[in-house]
């Protein structure tokens, strides 16, 4: 038995992560977990008439032994999407879009000696473009991934309830690039990840019991004298 599609179109579609009051994914609860354990109940033994005065249980490891099926996708095409995150961790609370989100995924395959390419572009809050290049195959034993994404311009002022959480500022200004490098291959991870902060200033102070003591303002103010770039 095996699996072949030839393609998949989404359009218009939408997604919703949501991150709760204590810090969990809303997607996390919907991903079934294996078995690693089962239970079981030995049985008594039948060559006598005595009773089984106790009955014990014990966790061994289950077994599955069907064999994997073969999948092959040969198009995944996406337009117009959009993602809503929500971050109801933090106080106050933080929500944006990921609008216009579009692309194609080719040659998805569980075999092991495959690689599929992902191209993704769309907006963040409307207004910074985003742009996602890998090549990956989630689908083999062993997943491999190559990723590199871009942002460009990303408006800072919407992460004020970050910033006055940890930071104990709000923010005034300040645009933000980031690029963005992802590599799994045999089980390691490798990243490198660029940040670019234009103009960023540091505005009210807030009152936050997780702000961190540092002079985060006198920080900023140096790096912005000396004209460094964040990476």
């Amino acid at each position: 038995m095996a699996i072949n599609v030839g393609e998949i179109a989404l359009t218009d579609f939408f997604s919703r992560l949501v991150i709760d009051s204590s810090g969990k994914l809303n997607v996390a609860s919907i991903v079934k977990k294996p078995k690693d354990e089962a239970t079981v109940k030995p049985v008594a033994d039948k060559s006598t008439d005595a009773p089984a005065t106790a009955t014990a249980t014990a966790t061994v490891p289950a077994t599955n032994d069907k064999p994997v099926v073969p999948i092959k996708i040969a198009k995944i095409t996406l337009q117009n999407g959009t993602v809503n995150f929500s971050d109801f961790f933090v106080k106050p609370n933080y929500s944006v879009n990921v609008a216009k989100l579009g692309g194609r995924i080719t040659g998805l395959s569980s075999a092991a000696d495959t690689v599929a390419d992902m191209e993704l572009r769309g907006t963040y809050a409307n207004t910074a473009p985003v742009q996602i290049l890998a090549k990956l195959n989630p689908l083999a034993a062993k997943s491999y991934l190559d990723l590199k994404a871009d942002i460009t311009g990303v408006d800072l002022v919407g992460f004020s309830p970050y910033s006055g959480k940890y930071a104990g500022y709000n923010i005034e200004k300040g645009k933000l690039s980031l690029n963005v490098a992802y590599k799994l291959e045999n089980n390691q991870l490798s990243a490198e990840n660029h940040l670019f902060l234009d103009q960023f200033t540091f505005g009210n102070k807030v009152e936050s019991p997780d702000a961190t003591s540092l002079p985060v303002n006198l920080a900023i103010s140096r790096l912005r004298i000396t004209g460094v770039k964040l990476i």
